[in-house]
């Protein structure tokens, strides 16, 4: 069987990393990516502890106070 050369040259093919000889696109990414991350686990905080204040399933409680205590423990390495 013969595979063509061409389907050999597309298994290469690599998308390119976002690079900025001046860093300035690459430090900026960076900075968004870490503030989308930080806002992202203080929402689920929030949510968390709404959902356990209406809570009556004990099991329920137990997961939904790991998870609070999941994402707080995360926002604490951010800050």
């Amino acid at each position: 069987m013969v595979i063509p050369i061409i389907m050999l040259a597309s298994f290469r093919i690599r998308t390119p990393a976002i690079y900025d000889n001046r860093r300035g696109v690459e430090n900026g990414m960076n900075t968004l990516l870490a503030k989308f991350k930080k806002e992202w686990h203080l929402f689920r905080v929030n949510y968390h502890e709404l959902l356990l204040a209406d809570c009556l399933d004990y099991e329920l409680q137990c997961k939904l106070e790991q998870k609070i205590t999941y994402h707080k423990m995360r926002l604490n390495s951010y800050c």
